[in-house]
């Protein structure tokens, strides 16, 4: 049985976003140099409603006193051509 067709819930969600071997794989003809790119989001898409849920891949991370709320990133892309890779969050 595939690994996730046992995961149930949250886990199951969250299967589907991306990692850091699919990171490595899809930027692997990329320089070191090449930037990343983070698609903006509008302070509205937190709002209840708004397409966000408690399923999203929210996580608190405090680091010298500073709390910060990151998502998840969903997936990756990098476009014939272009030397840069460009992340999208989703809900």
């Amino acid at each position: 049985m595939p690994q996730e067709e046992t995961k149930s819930g949250k886990d199951k969600q969250l299967a589907h976003y991306l990692t850091v071997g699919k990171l490595r794989e899809l930027i692997a003809r990329l320089s070191d140099d090449a930037p990343v790119f983070l698609e903006r989001l509008e302070d509205s898409y937190f709002e209840p409603g708004k397409g966000w849920t408690e399923n999203s891949a929210f996580k608190d991370m405090e680091n010298d006193g500073y709390l910060s709320q990151f998502v998840q990133a969903y997936w990756a892309l990098v476009f014939k051509g272009d030397d840069a890779v460009y992340l999208t969050p989703h809900y």
